[in-house]
């Protein structure tokens, strides 16, 4: 991503470099500054810091348990990829005759994720029969939540 892309409330991942973090273990995300800057000796410049907190239920002595607030720059953060398991296990329904296609029923429409045949494999998301979205990670799927003002809990 070329700009910070990650908001209060997204579930992500480390490469596990930040201080108290581990691989394969999910945060949440609790703010976020993108104008935060380093210059490191070898002229490297690091941008954008997201702070990471613990999800609920995670406790003392669990792998890649925080104790307390982290920061972390983006280029650690590692987003956490979509995939139909995910999708079902927060109420995403698999459409009869379509394995490749979940929906979630709204108010009014059905929202429809189509997994993609494009080159990066992301899902396309349509609101009724209008195209939205690609989006690839869980982040992108809680910042489309977010934009439709869907107040929806996730979890992994």
């Amino acid at each position: 991503m070329d700009k910070l892309g990650y908001i209060p409330g997204d579930l992500v991942m480390t490469n596990g470099a930040p201080l108290g973090t581990e691989q394969d273990v999910v945060y949440r995300v609790t703010s976020s500054d993108p104008s935060k800057t380093l210059k490191l000796d070898d002229g490297t410049v690091m941008k954008g810091v997201v702070r990471l907190e613990n999800l609920e239920g995670v406790e003392f002595g669990d792998k890649g348990y925080l104790f307390g607030d982290c920061c972390a720059w983006v280029k650690d953060i590692v987003p956490i990829p979509l995939t139909p398991a995910f999708l079902e296990k927060n109420g995403w329904k698999k459409e009869m005759y379509h394995d490749w296609r979940h929906y979630f029923p709204l108010e009014r429409t059905l929202l429809y994720l189509s997994k993609g045949v494009d080159i990066d494999g992301a899902f396309t998301v349509c609101a009724g029969l209008s195209h939205i979205a690609c989006i690839s990670f869980v982040h992108q799927l809680q910042h489309l939540f977010f934009s439709l003002n869907i107040n929806h809990e996730m979890e992994v």
